[in-house]
């Protein structure tokens, strides 16, 4: 198992991993955790971007592997951990609150940088100032879900 720390704001990445995300978490019955996938850099260019190149990261099988190998893997894979007693439920759980804990890997001024970039102050927003959503965000990490929509 391994583990990385993926910092972007870069919205063709996040929407691309997303995608990715639920397609194999669909096509594999649940099974995400025991793919054979790996995260590729690509780049692309469109007229939007005024064919200047976009760099994102994309979720894939792994080379040389294909879909339904992939998917025989992801269940074989899921039966052996199984019977060695690893709950992948349990896992789960505790990366995902590993996860709402990990407001402490940010110091302020990155935090700030980032509300910046998705929530820009506006007049009419009034007291609600960049350096009180980062306060909300310490105290409450649900707090973003609520301040998104």
């Amino acid at each position: 198992m391994g583990t990385f720390i993926f910092r972007t704001t870069g919205y063709n990445s996040i929407r691309t991993l997303a995608a990715r995300h639920g397609y194999f978490q669909a096509v594999s019955v649940g099974l995400l955790a025991y793919m054979p996938l790996e995260l590729k850099s690509r780049s692309k260019s469109t007229t939007q971007s005024r064919r200047t190149l976009i760099h994102y990261v994309d979720l894939m099988i792994k080379e040389g592997v294909l879909l339904q190998e992939a998917v025989a893997h992801a269940r074989e894979k899921a039966r052996q951990m199984k019977e060695e007693g690893v709950d992948q439920a349990a896992l789960d759980r505790a990366a995902a609150k590993g996860f709402d804990n990990a407001l402490f890997e940010y110091d302020e001024d990155e935090m700030t940088r980032t509300i910046e970039k998705f929530y820009p102050t506006t007049a009419d927003e009034g007291s609600m100032t960049n350096s009180s959503v980062v306060s909300k965000l310490r105290k409450d990490p649900g707090f973003a879900k609520s301040v998104s929509g």
